[in-house]
C-alpha cells in the first residue's frame, strides 16, 4: 500500500503517471471518494498518462467511454467508468463485464463502491480524500 498526500493537480498527475506506467492491460483500477476528492483528476491524469490525447471526461450520463491507446504494447483500450448514476443492473446490461475479462483493456472505474459487486477481487484500489483546501490524500492499494 502506497500513501500520498497532494496539494495540487499536478502532483496528484504524478502519482497518476507512476501507476500508469505499471499498467499493462486486464487491470480495473476502482477509485473511491467523495464529491470533490479528486477522482476526475486523476483519472483524466491517468488517461493522459497512457497516451489518451482527447479530453477526458466523467462518462456519468453514458456511463462508459472507450479510449484508443497507442500502441506501446499490452493495453489497447481505457474503458473509463462513471458508477455515479447507474447501477449494478445498467452496467450488467451495457456489457461492463465482458470489458473487465478483456486482456487488452484497463478499465477504470469511478465511484467503484456502487457496482462493487460486479468488479473482480483482484483490482488496484485508489482511495481519494479532500483534506481542506488544495490538500487531498491518496492512497494505493492492490
Amino acid at each position: 500500500m502506497k500513501k500520498y498526500v497532494t496539494r495540487t493537480s499536478k502532483e496528484t498527475a504524478v502519482i497518476a503517471k507512476e501507476l500508469a506506467a505499471g499498467l499493462h492491460g486486464g487491470e480495473t483500477i476502482a477509485l473511491y471518494g467523495d464529491l470533490g476528492a479528486g477522482k476526475t483528476t486523476f483519472a483524466q491524469a491517468l488517461a493522459k498518462a497512457l497516451g489518451v490525447k482527447k479530453r477526458v471526461q466523467s462518462p456519468t450520463f453514458i456511463l462508459m467511454q472507450e479510449y484508443r491507446l497507442p500502441k506501446r504494447g499490452g493495453a489497447k483500450v481505457l474503458l473509463h467508468v462513471d458508477a455515479y448514476r447507474g447501477d449494478v443492473a445498467q452496467f450488467k446490461a451495457v456489457g461492463l463485464a465482458e470489458y473487465l475479462r478483456h486482456p487488452d483493456t484497463i478499465v477504470l472505474v469511478e465511484w467503484a463502491d456502487r457496482i462493487q459487486e460486479l468488479l473482480p477481487k483482484k483490482l488496484i484500489k485508489v482511495r481519494l480524500a479532500h483534506r481542506g483546501g488544495d490538500t487531498r490524500s491518496i492512497t494505493i492499494a492492490g
